[in-house]
């Protein structure tokens, strides 16, 4: 039996993975914790949620410590990922970190090194990295006879939805993305996104609709829609599959490579000029205090 641990029950996700998980074999929730950013204590989200799955609530989250093989962190304030997921790093737990992966350039950079020390397998983002589509997308680049350019395109806010269609983008052409530059916004923002090996994508933010990708190789073109509703067990699967082998499904750079690419979006719509990767500083990135404020409230509204 695979056991897993989930911290912090800020969004959707954690109800909804439950699902995919009750329909997979030899897997079951073992305990949960949230650190309360979103629900009051009064709401016992984790009592409610324990009872529903079948786990105990753990009085703090290192108690999951030798009661799971794999912990998912699932807190919606990017900027507590570091301090949340470290203790199970150290501890050799495989771990998922949930999008957008951090918000700073120093947190990435501290969670690949905790990863490292613990000889703990790490991986996290977006699941629209995993999409049916985009991994079928990928396998008929080659046949046809590579990428060349490429357009993607996402809706919703800039970073929190924006790193879904960034990891989109990735899944199929892969990482090694070296600078950004914008182009211009008429509603939707677009940016150059250049690739260390010379192919050139677009990505286009604030884009109503679904998610949707276009490659063009030396032998033609392909164009995907993603099905939102297929992601979670693509995901999960690779997820309980690391758990089980040790071997993350994706490299966790690349996670942090889609952080980096709209950070530097984010730059070059302020000063209009090219921003490469490798320039950004360590205290560079998007302020999820910020975000979890808003957040929350909106949560607690929809809730009622």
């Amino acid at each position: 039996m695979t056991r897993i641990g989930i911290v912090d029950l800020d969004t959707s996700h954690p109800v909804s993975f439950a699902k995919v998980y009750a329909q997979m074999e030899a897997v079951q929730i073992a305990a949960v914790y949230d650190h309360g950013d979103v629900w009051p204590a009064a709401a016992r989200v984790a009592e409610r949620y324990a009872q529903d799955c079948g786990c105990r609530v753990v009085g703090k989250p290192e108690d999951m410590i030798g009661e799971v093989d794999g912990v998912m962190v699932l807190s919606a304030n990017w900027d507590r990922h570091l301090a949340r997921a470290r203790p199970f790093l150290q501890a050799g737990v495989a771990t998922f970190v949930d999008k957008p992966v951090v918000g700073r350039m120093r947190d990435g950079i501290a969670l690949m090194e905790a990863a490292q020390r613990g000889k703990a397998a790490l991986m996290g983002g977006s699941s629209a990295r995993y999409a049916v589509e985009v991994c079928e997308m990928r396998a008929r680049l080659e046949e046809l006879g590579g990428a060349l350019t490429a357009w993607a395109c996402g809706p919703n806010d800039f970073f929190n939805y924006g790193v879904h269609a960034v990891e989109m983008l990735q899944g199929a052409l892969g990482g090694g993305i070296v600078a950004v530059r914008l182009l211009g916004e008429n509603g939707p923002a677009l940016f150059r996104v250049s690739y260390r090996d010379g192919k050139i994508a677009i990505l286009q933010l604030y884009t109503p609709g679904p998610f949707r990708l276009t490659v063009c190789c030396q032998h033609g073109s392909a164009s995907t829609e993603v099905d939102a509703g297929k992601l979670y067990p693509e995901l999960l699967t690779r997820f309980v599959e690391m758990v089980r082998t040790g071997e993350p499904p994706t490299p966790f750079a690349d996670s942090f490579e889609a952080v980096k690419v709209l950070v530097a979006a984010r730059r070059s719509r302020a000063t209009r000029e090219t921003v490469y990767l490798d320039d950004l500083t360590a205290d560079e990135g998007f302020d999820g205090e910020a975000f979890i404020l808003e957040y929350g409230r909106q949560r607690r509204a929809a809730a009622g």
